[in-house]
């Protein structure tokens, strides 16, 4: 539906094996079209996988296949999250691709049906997705964008809401993020992948 991967040498699916390749914890391929560590480590500039979940979206570029558009098109469909929480779909803010991608019977439904006032008041059905639903979160990110004079200055900040929390809301910073990938195309497209990555951690 976004037209990914752009570069049609890939199929989407060697897209979907590399992305599961860099994330899973061994060197093997799963498909004959996938790219693990034998792959990278002939690069020019060579490199591992991670073998672990994505720490930040900007790891997208290191995988074979996708390009920045590619990944400008995923920005606004993918999160990561601390890897201990289980991964669930929130059924009130899910969009209309992503939830078509999940669900081949309900995914439609699920957006199109929603209430337009008060969202989903109790968990709905979807009968072919793997993934938990929801109807609230307990993770925010926030976009911030200041404009200055000349200075443009942008940042992602990811939230936290738990009980557990000492604080009177209940909210705490996770991480904050002024690099410009991915949701940022035009400086993105203006500047090396070294000079946008800025993270600064709480």
């Amino acid at each position: 539906e976004l037209g990914i991967p752009e570069n049609k040498e890939f199929m989407p699916m060697a897209v979907i094996e590399s992305i599961v390749d860099w994330i899973d914890t061994d060197t093997t391929p799963v498909g004959a079209t996938s790219a693990e560590d034998d792959y990278y480590s002939r690069l020019e500039k060579p490199y591992r996988t991670s073998n672990q979940p994505l720490a930040d979206i900007s790891e997208l570029y290191l995988i074979r296949g996708l390009s920045e558009n590619d990944i400008i098109k995923l920005a606004p469909y993918v999160v990561v999250r601390p890897k201990e929480q289980e991964p669930k779909i929130n059924a009130n803010s899910i969009s209309l691709p992503l939830a078509r991608a999940i669900s081949e019977v309900d995914g439609e439904k699920l957006v199109t049906e929603r209430p337009a006032e008060t969202g989903w008041e109790n968990i709905p059905t979807i009968t072919d997705s793997k993934l938990p639903t929801t109807i609230d979160s307990n993770y925010f990110e926030l976009r911030l964008e200041i404009e200055w004079g000349d200075v443009l200055i942008r940042q992602r900040t990811w939230l936290e809401r738990s009980e557990k929390i000492k604080s009177p809301y209940k909210v705490h910073v996770i991480a904050r993020d002024r690099s410009t990938l991915g949701y940022f195309p035009v400086i993105a497209k203006n500047n090396s992948l070294e000079n946008n990555i800025s993270k600064i951690t709480p």
